[in-house]
């Protein structure tokens, strides 16, 4: 076998090779795409069979004409709020018009421990260094 011969061969083997890899990966993508379709529709019918399951536990409202008494009594209306501050009003956000939405961080100051800016900067200037 000449040198020809053998650079042809490894030539046809590598193109086989590929064909056959060619083949191989469209087969998995067959698979691939067939198996995420099953999970689609698997999915599609548990989630059916959940949505009708919660719509049976849940209570059908009765009619107006006969009510009967609730088991349980309304619950008390909350207590009154002290008008908030225009400084949690600003922190929030919020105008002196309509309430804060953020009650935590109204109730809650500002705790942060860091420096402002040109206090940090300051810090770390050389000394002797012409500001």
């Amino acid at each position: 076998m000449s040198l020809s011969d053998a650079a042809k061969a490894r030539t046809e083997a590598a193109f086989k090779r590929k064909e056959e890899q060619a083949r191989d990966g469209a087969n998995a993508w067959a698979e691939y795409e067939a198996k995420s379709r099953a999970i689609a529709k698997n999915m599609e019918r548990l989630r059916a069979l959940r949505l009708a399951k919660e719509a049976a536990a849940r209570p059908r409202p009765q009619s107006s004409a006969v009510q009967s008494p609730s088991p349980n009594p309304p619950n008390p209306p909350l207590p009154p709020q002290p008008p908030a501050t225009a400084r949690a009003l600003r922190r929030n956000g919020a105008s002196a018009g309509e309430p804060s939405t953020n009650a935590f961080k109204q109730a809650r100051p500002n705790t942060s421990t860091r420096a402002p800016y040109a206090q940090r900067t300051r810090a770390r200037r050389k000394p002797g260094a012409a500001s």
